[in-house]
């Protein structure tokens, strides 16, 4: 499967789902605060329910879907999946049924604990989501806190190494 990566750029980012997980490249890194990981899914299902007032998206991981079938409801649980863009999965097709989907360490904890399978190695590259805004203000931290003008650049410079 392809390497993956992400962009700030949203125009540079796939933002629509694709026929197959090879075309997905490029997933929309928007800056906010470190706790999901982008995952290539392959749409199995959505049941919206009024009634049970939930919206239950079903889906495989792309990089090994023998794993099952795995279930999320978008409308709550924040604290396992990311149900806004940059999770693009939820807009799949018939004819473009993969995507990414943003899932949190909870999620992939549970479930890896579940499966007996460590699913951290399906997360594709470009980091957790999102970064930014926990990365600036960890630079602004460091910059008001740290007088020292050399351990001050010495942290950051460990700081951009942790992120990338």
């Amino acid at each position: 499967m392809a390497e993956t990566g992400s962009s700030t750029d949203y125009y540079l980012a796939n933002v629509v789902t694709k026929k197959t997980p090879d075309e997905l490249n490029v997933w929309w890194l928007r800056e906010l605060l470190p706790i999901y990981h982008a995952f290539k899914v392959k749409f199995e299902g959505r049941r919206t329910s009024l009634a049970e007032k939930d919206d239950i998206l079903s889906f495989r991981l792309a990089r090994d879907e023998n794993l099952g079938v795995f279930h999320v409801d978008l409308k709550d649980q924040p604290d396992l999946v990311w149900s806004d863009l940059p999770s693009t999965v939820q807009f799949a097709t018939s004819d473009a049924p993969y995507g990414y989907l943003l899932l949190s360490d909870k999620w992939v904890d549970a479930q890896s604990a579940t499966l007996n399978v460590d699913l951290q190695k399906y997360i594709e590259g470009g980091g957790k989501w999102p970064i930014g805004a926990g990365a600036e203000g960890l630079r602004k931290l460091i910059m008001e806190r740290v007088s020292d003008k050399a351990l001050q650049q010495l942290l950051l410079g460990l700081l951009e190494n942790l992120l990338k």
